[in-house]
């Protein structure tokens, strides 16, 4: 399957690449090796960002298909600007109410990053309790309330979050078998 999200390192890579290529091309010869690299590199910058930012989000993801936002999106910072005129969570209670759904939006972010709103109660039930283990959180939204919360049931994934919910499940009773050793070893004493 094609990467859709190329790291800098092989944009370097292909870039070096391509240079070398291109260097036995008439148009590089005039230029030094450094120099020739460096419209490469800022070539497949470009071209890349183009891909990110357009071709992608547009016309391959899967996603593209869910009904999204009324207003049309910018090139590079999608709905971004929307968001910060009238608040995130007035805009997405806008687009609930006036989208026709079926409890999933999808509007852009910055530089196009997709986004998933969950919007009805049915689609929450389904993504919190039914299959809460297909569907994870942004990683950057659980290191930034972890900070407040700790890594707790709520944050947790996985393994992790079935032993934690194992815990809390059979935490009163142990509490209660303990409280009754501690009652039976002093009511001895």
């Amino acid at each position: 399957m094609l990467s859709t999200r190329l790291s800098l390192s092989n944009t370097i890579l292909i870039s070096m690449l391509v240079a070398f290529i291109v260097r036995k091309t008439t148009f590089f010869l005039s230029l030094n090796a450094s120099s020739g690299a460096l419209i490469i590199f800022l070539l497949i910058s470009a071209a890349r960002m183009y891909w990110l930012c357009y071709i992608y989000p547009n016309h391959l993801s899967p996603l593209r298909h869910l009904p999204r936002p009324p207003d049309k999106p910018t090139l590079f910072m999608g709905h971004f600007f929307r968001m910060l005129e009238a608040g995130p969570g007035n805009v997405l209670r806008s687009w609930a109410n006036s989208v026709p759904n079926d409890g999933i939006i999808r509007y852009l972010d910055f530089f196009n990053l997709e986004r998933v709103v969950v919007v009805s109660p049915a689609a929450l039930a389904e993504v919190l309790v039914h299959k809460c283990y297909d569907f994870e959180k942004p990683p950057q939204l659980r290191k930034g309330i972890s900070r407040i919360l700790g890594m707790g049931l709520f944050l947790a994934e996985g393994d992790v979050h079935k032993v934690s919910r194992l815990d809390c499940l059979f935490l009163p009773v142990r509490l209660i078998t303990d409280a009754e050793d501690v009652y039976r070893s002093r009511g001895s004493i």
